[in-house]
């Protein structure tokens, strides 16, 4: 991936707003007093979750994935047949979005299609050096 040094996501999860923002730090100096910084070093990506504001606070129960956006788009394009899903999400009849489907399916179903025909469009498949 390139970027310029910040990427930020709003999202809503479990009826809050949340900011998922990935950032690296800034190159450390001799004089920095933040221990922080020193220790993260020049060019580290670090990653932030935080709720906006007028949320009710919650715990945070999860984890991080690097590759996760493979899945995705494998997901996409081939299925998952060992995880039960024998069809691509590409491939799924309009049905199964609607009724009361709606809640668990459609948001996934979206967010994995933005995911991946951004990757798709921009890259064109072609992950060598591109990510």
């Amino acid at each position: 991936m390139r970027v310029a040094g910040v990427v930020c996501v709003e999202f809503i999860a479990r009826g809050r707003i949340w900011l998922l923002t990935f950032f690296t730090s800034p190159s450390p100096s001799p004089s920095s007093s933040s221990l922080s910084v020193r220790a993260a070093g020049s060019g580290s990506w670090h990653v932030a979750l935080c709720l906006i504001e007028h949320n009710r606070p919650t715990f945070v129960n999860g984890r991080l994935r690097k590759d996760s956006w493979r899945q995705i788009i494998q997901h996409w394009t081939e299925g998952d047949p060992a995880r039960g899903l024998h069809l691509p999400l590409r491939d799924w009849p309009a049905d199964w979005m609607r009724g009361k489907n709606k809640a668990l399916f459609a948001s996934k179903y979206k967010q994995r299609a933005v995911i991946t025909l951004e990757c798709l469009e921009r890259f064109g498949g072609n992950e060598a050096g591109s990510w």
